[in-house]
């Protein structure tokens, strides 16, 4: 079988995406320390309960100020953090990228579209 680029990309989109979503993959994200007792510095900022810890002000700004991490602490309808999109070829191609989930909270995004005239309809979830 000939391996083009396209039907390259294909296959690493597909494996990238069953790995996403393989209970290991999910288990990982839940973890308090994903990176081993060797690491366990490494991502603080969104793992663990990350929703009931404070503010982490170890970084010095100028004139002895402490910069605080942002807040990922946010209402819960407005997780989307950023959605970026290409259209060529009459295919439309979605990418966007959530703050953390909260333990409970469904791994689930839908597409809605809204035609004039019309109410939001789902098109597709994922």
């Amino acid at each position: 079988m000939k391996v083009s680029r396209r039907n390259a990309i294909k296959k690493t989109a597909a494996g990238l995406t069953s790995m996403m979503i393989a209970p290991q993959f999910l288990r990982a994200a839940e973890a308090v320390k994903p990176f081993g007792e060797d690491h366990a510095n490494l991502e603080t900022l969104t793992t663990g309960e990350w929703w009931k810890r404070p503010g982490n002000l170890t970084t010095p700004l100028k004139n002895g100020r402490k910069a605080a991490p942002p807040n990922l602490n946010i209402p819960r309808n407005q997780v989307v953090v950023f959605a970026l999109y290409t259209q060529q070829n009459a295919v439309l191609k979605l990418t966007a990228q959530l703050f953390p989930l909260k333990p409970g909270e469904a791994r689930q995004v839908r597409l809605e579209l809204k035609f004039p005239k019309e109410d939001w309809k789902e098109v597709a979830q994922a």
